[in-house]
């Protein structure tokens, strides 16, 4: 597509913006996302990929845990 950069971020948020405009028979919808929708959704695309899994442990976010805690009861009434 005309004017997108050649990267794999810049690919990815631009078909997810204007999925028809890499062609109009695709059958991706059209979704009305804020730009910071459309960055979380490319970021959570490229933690897919094989280079996501293979960075240096200093460059990725530890997922958050579970917590183990459980909720207080509540008194009897």
């Amino acid at each position: 597509m005309p004017g997108v950069p050649r990267t794999l971020p810049d690919y990815i948020g631009a078909k997810i913006r204007q999925p028809r405009s890499f062609g109009n028979a695709l059958k991706m919808p059209q979704y009305t996302l804020a730009p910071q929708q459309v960055d979380g959704l490319v970021t959570a695309l490229l933690a897919q990929t094989e280079r996501a899994r293979t960075m240096p442990a200093a460059l990725r976010i530890p997922a958050r845990r579970p917590s183990n805690t459980l909720p207080r009861a509540r008194p009897a009434s």
